[in-house]
Order: structure tokens, then C-alpha cells, then sequence
């Protein structure tokens, strides 16, 4: 994975101009390699799991200010588990933990675009391959998109819960 050294490394050896550099991609499977993994559902239900990705959006967010304060974080491309994602795991609504905290991540670091791996194709698309009928995470990004709103607020509790997100809601004014 790429670490705020390999970012200045790579991408950043030059001095940029402000118009050069709009937006910082990043893709993501970091829950597994598909069928290959015998743990790949516990690995989703795993709150200490789940919440290793925020070290990606705090490195990414690190390098756009100190190199590119005036770009966006995107997420170009992601899956859960990489190699097509694993059958009767990715396209199963056990699949929307992740994605759902992901989503929750990814807002809390202000990344302003987050793209899944593919609408159609493999076990992680967000349509069946053969049917087109909607797999559950489908589903999950429609709900993100239509209830939750731009703000997020910082919430702290005493309950033993490892991520939770609070944002306000989209409303619409008549």
C-alpha cells in the first residue's frame, strides 16, 4: 500500500503547479483475495479489520496537504476483496458491512468520490452478471446516497461500538 513516503516519492518529485493535480485517486481491496480466503467473511464482520482502511484515507488525506491542498480525495476503484471478490460472499448483503463502512471512512476524510470496482461483472458488482437484478450492495449505495448528507459530525459514546458515523441527513425543501 502506498504510504505518505511512496506518495512523495512517486508522484510528487517535482515542484506542481496549482491547476496540475485536481484530484488523488486511490483504490482499495484490502479485505481479502476473493475465494482464495477461507476468512473472508469474518474478515468483514471484524470491526479491527475494518477499521485498518482508515490508515489509507489518513495517508492519502496527509499527502493532499501538504502537496495538493487545492485537489480531492477520490477513491478511483474499489471491491472489498480484489480478483473478481468471492462468490456468495461480494454479492451477498453480508458484503455491505465493509462497504457501508467504507462509505462512513471515506466521508469522514472528505473524499468527494468513491467508485465501486465495476456495475456489472465478477461477484463485487453492484449487478448479477447473468440477471442484472441488483446485488444487495446496490442497494446499500442507494440508501447512502439518498440519506446521508456533505456534513459529518464527530461523535464519540461510551458504548462499546468501533465505528459508527454521524452525518447529516439529505433533506429536501419544498
Amino acid at each position: 500500500m502506498f504510504r505518505g513516503i511512496v506518495w512523495q516519492q512517486i508522484l510528487f518529485p517535482y515542484n506542481v503547479e496549482r491547476s496540475t493535480i485536481c484530484t488523488i485517486a486511490r483504490i482499495i481491496y484490502f479485505v481479502g483475495m476473493s475465494d482464495n480466503d477461507e476468512h473472508l467473511e469474518r474478515k468483514i464482520l471484524d470491526p479491527e479489520h475494518l477499521s485498518k482502511v482508515e490508515s489509507i484515507f489518513g495517508n492519502l488525506s496527509e499527502t493532499i496537504k501538504i502537496y495538493g491542498p487545492w485537489s480531492s480525495a477520490w477513491v478511483g476503484e474499489a471491491g472489498g476483496a480484489y480478483n473478481s471478490g468471492g462468490n456468495h460472499v461480494s454479492n451477498r448483503f453480508l458484503n455491505s458491512f465493509w462497504y457501508l463502512d467504507q462509505l462512513g471512512i471515506a466521508s469522514c476524510y472528505s473524499t468527494k468520490v468513491y467508485c465501486r470496482q465495476t456495475l456489472i461483472g465478477g461477484n463485487y458488482g453492484l449487478l448479477n452478471t447473468t440477471t442484472f437484478a441488483p446485488n444487495p450492495d446496490y442497494y446499500s449505495a442507494v440508501l447512502w446516497h439518498r440519506l446521508m448528507g456533505k456534513k459529518v459530525l464527530a461523535v464519540s459514546s461510551d458504548v462499546h461500538i468501533k465505528d459508527f458515523y454521524l452525518q447529516l441527513g439529505n433533506v429536501s425543501r419544498s
